[in-house]
């Protein structure tokens, strides 16, 4: 057991020991939670500062210093416990709620074994030496045309979006990150006020970057202002969503972690497919996309070619499908139209999608994708197809990223994931300004996810290499502009 490389991630932040075999308690821990969990009768523990004094015991018998419990905590406990709290509160706390807390922390080695061995029997048949990878290492281009960016929102948070999208935290690769010491940013924030969320890093290791984590349930509690050392609690949340068949709040959260103070290695081509993949992995419904994969499009062909320093990748995909957005909505059908693209590999892994696409621009018919995720339940409950993206600066911020970039790649990969529909909170950020311009545009033209990531690697290397120190949109707009003038240009001549 104690050789497992997902628990051996975890072990040093429990108090825990593992050996052979087995997870328990020290001794001395094991019987003073036994005896906390007998009440306070047999523990002692009936007041603040009896329960301040109990912390500091146990700290010192699994081997966590005392000194670090702050001298002034004493104090704390009994002001809130004993001088605060109404007597008949405090009788019920020491009385019932304390010790069912012990109990719990009494059972959590074994909740932690049978975790583990459950594992162990679900993923049993993959066979000795086994890897089990979750999400893919590459995208296959040309799958879905570019989803509609729905909603940017220059104001607002990701947690008080009303539809029942898949809400996008901005994460670290150890689930939660400084929720539990230091640090108040957009995760750690929304750890505080769904604190059902902490379970989970108890449990989930260190994400590889070919892997998402989706919690689905979490429950919020408060009300908050302010961002990292302004940060405040500002008083109860009511959490009004609705239940789902198995009583868990219709709250969905995916955490994915982005590269860290990337800086211009983030515009080369490997961080670009690792930044694009970690995306679309947070992004995937899997049961979707594997219905997909087992009744794909006909009729177009990508092949697919290696270069050097990538693995042999030749083989050929269908695909046909090209989805237009022209308002809120997605289209019910797509229309086969024939495609080539040709991906291959060069010295630094880049990745350069060519396509010659030639779509109608018919419209389909459609299905308001936003409104049905909003009134879901009027129907009794919603499918996941109706579920899209709430989402912003992931990797930005305290991380570093490049905003612009971070942005046009979520939303690539929530089309190639075929979600129906993005909501990208800007949270005011300067250079996002034009997201609304560039996002028309591109979809004006009909871009397929393809398009976008060949522009995308484009830019990207003009940046690398030096020949550009402009954003993205300044980067791409001054075509859109020059092209606007031309059209106006035209129609003034033929005017005359």
């Amino acid at each position: 057991m104690e050789e497992r490389e997902d628990l051996r991630s975890i072990l040093p932040w429990l108090p825990l020991i593992a050996r052979s075999g087995n997870i328990f308690w020290a001794p001395q821990a094991l019987e003073d939670l036994r005896a906390l969990s007998r009440g306070p009768e047999s523990s002692g523990v009936d007041s603040g500062e009896a329960l301040s004094d109990f912390i500091s015991g146990i700290r010192g018998s699994i081997g966590l210093s005392r000194e670090r419990l702050a001298f002034n905590a004493a104090g704390g406990y009994a002001l809130f416990f004993d001088d605060l709290m109404s007597s008949v509160a405090s009788r019920e706390l020491f009385g019932d709620t304390v010790p069912a807390l012990a109990n719990l922390l009494l059972r959590l080695p074994t909740l932690l074994e049978w975790h583990y061995l459950e594992s162990d029997r679900v993923f049993g048949d993959v066979g000795e030496g086994a890897v089990i990878r979750t999400g893919l290492r590459i995208l296959q281009p040309q799958e879905a045309g570019i989803v509609f960016l729905s909603q940017v929102l220059h104001s607002g948070f990701i947690e008080d979006q009303q539809y029942e999208a898949l809400e996008v935290d901005f994460a670290n690769e150890y689930l939660g990150g400084g929720a539990l010491h230091r640090g108040c940013v957009q995760e750690e924030i929304r750890f505080m006020i769904n604190p059902e969320l902490i379970a989970g890093m108890f449990f989930l290791p260190c994400m590889e970057s070919n892997e998402a984590i989706e919690i689905v349930g979490a429950e919020r509690f408060a009300n908050y202002t302010g961002y990292a050392s302004s940060f405040r609690f500002m008083g109860d949340f009511m959490d009004k969503k609705s239940l789902d068949s198995l009583g868990r709040r219709k709250t969905r959260i995916v955490a994915i972690d982005a590269l860290c103070n990337p800086r211009t290695r983030q515009y080369k081509s490997k961080n670009l497919i690792r930044e694009t993949n970690k995306a679309f992995c947070g992004f995937l419904y899997h049961a979707k996309h594997q219905s997909y994969l087992k009744d794909p499009p006909q009729f177009a062909c990508a092949n697919i070619g290696s270069g050097p320093g990538n693995e042999s990748m030749d083989y050929e995909a269908q695909d046909n499908c090209h989805i237009g957005y022209t308002s809120l909505t997605i289209t019910e059908n797509c229309r086969a139209q024939k495609s080539l693209c040709s991906i291959s590999g060069s010295e630094e892994n880049s990745i350069f999608i060519e396509s010659l696409l030639h779509v109608e621009n018919e419209r389909e018919p459609t299905v308001d994708a936003l409104e049905n995720s909003r009134h879901g339940d009027r129907a009794g409950s919603i499918t996941e197809i109706n579920i899209g993206i709430a989402t912003g600066n992931w990797g930005c911020g305290a991380f570093g990223g490049d905003p612009e970039l971070k942005c046009m790649i979520q939303w690539l990969s929530a089309s190639q994931a075929l979600r129906p529909f993005v909501l990208y909170y800007t949270f005011g950020e300067a250079a996002l300004q034009r997201l609304e311009e560039v996002s028309s545009w591109i979809l004006s033209h009909n871009w397929t996810v393809g398009d976008l990531w060949s522009i995308l690697n484009e830019y990207s290397s003009k940046r690398l290499n030096g020949e550009t120190d402009i954003g993205f949109f300044s980067w791409l707009l001054p075509s859109v502009q020059e092209e606007n003038h031309s059209i106006n240009t035209v129609e003034e001549m033929m005017s005359e």
